[in-house]
C-alpha cells in the first residue's frame, strides 16, 4: 500500500523539481506533458486516499445515507468525467442509456459516483484495445449500470474471490487491491447488487442493480398519464 501511494507522490515530486530548477530549458511542449502527467497522478492519488477513507467509513458504519436523488445519465457522465481524469488511456468510454435524463434513483451520490468511477477505471486500466461500454436501463423495480470491457478479462479459478479485500488478481499491477471490494460493499449498504456476470466472455461485465420501485412507476405515470 506505501509503494501504491508513493509511486504517484515521487513522480509529482520529480516533476515538480525539474519545473523549479530547469523550467527555462525545457521546451513549451514538454511542459504540456509534465502538466499533464502531474494532473493525472494528483488525481491517481487524490483517489486512492478517498478509497481508503470510504474503507475506514464503511468498516465503521453498517449504513450509508441514502436521500438524495441522483439523475442517472447525469451521474454516469460526472464518473466517465472522472475515470478519464484518473489514467491515460487509448479507450474511450461509450454510454449507452435508455432510460430519459429525468431518471433517477434515491441513493447516496457521492458513493455510488465512487463505485462507478471504479468500475470504469478499472475498465479502462486493462483494455488496451476494444471497448468500454457503460449502460443504463431501467426494469418496473429496479436500476441497472453495466460496465462491459474486452480486456483479458477475469480467469474462472479466481472470480470467487475479486470481491474480497486487498485482493489483486496480479500482484504486480498497480493498485491497492480495494477498489472492487469497496464497490460491492457501498452497493450492499445502498441496498444494492453488484455482480461480475459470468456469462460474458469477452472481458469483464459487472452489473451494478439499485432498487428504485418508486421513481419508476413515477416516472411511468409522468410519460402515461
Amino acid at each position: 500500500m506505501s509503494h501504491q501511494i508513493r509511486t504517484p507522490l515521487n513522480i509529482v515530486h520529480g516533476f515538480s523539481q525539474i519545473l523549479r530548477d530547469d523550467s527555462d530549458m525545457i521546451p513549451d511542449d514538454e511542459k504540456q506533458q509534465i502538466a499533464e502527467t502531474m494532473y493525472v497522478q494528483t488525481n491517481a492519488l487524490d483517489y486512492m486516499v478517498s478509497k481508503l477513507l470510504t474503507a475506514s467509513l464503511i468498516e465503521s458504519h453498517q449504513s450509508i445515507s441514502t436521500d438524495d436523488t441522483a439523475y442517472c445519465n447525469q451521474l454516469a457522465r460526472e464518473a466517465i468525467d472522472n475515470a478519464n481524469s484518473l489514467i491515460k488511456h487509448t479507450i474511450d468510454i461509450h454510454l449507452e442509456s435508455h432510460v430519459p435524463d429525468i431518471q433517477s434513483v434515491k441513493t447516496n451520490s457521492h458513493h455510488l459516483q465512487i463505485v462507478i468511477t471504479e468500475l470504469l477505471f478499472n475498465a479502462l486500466h486493462f483494455t488496451k484495445e476494444g471497448h468500454v461500454t457503460m449502460r443504463i436501463d431501467a426494469t418496473d423495480d429496479n436500476i441497472l449500470f453495466t460496465i462491459e470491457d474486452t480486456g483479458p478479462g477475469i480467469p474462472s479459478d479466481k472470480t470467487d474471490f475479486i470481491f474480497e479485500k486487498f485482493t489483486k488478481i496480479d500482484m504486480f499491477t498497480e493498485g491497492l487491491g480495494l477498489g472492487l471490494f469497496l464497490c460491492q460493499r457501498v452497493v450492499q449498504l445502498l441496498g444494492g447488487t453488484l455482480k461480475l456476470d459470468s456469462q460474458y466472455t469477452d472481458g469483464n461485465r459487472f452489473v451494478l442493480e439499485l432498487p428504485n420501485p418508486g421513481n419508476i412507476r413515477a416516472l411511468h405515470d409522468l410519460r402515461h398519464p
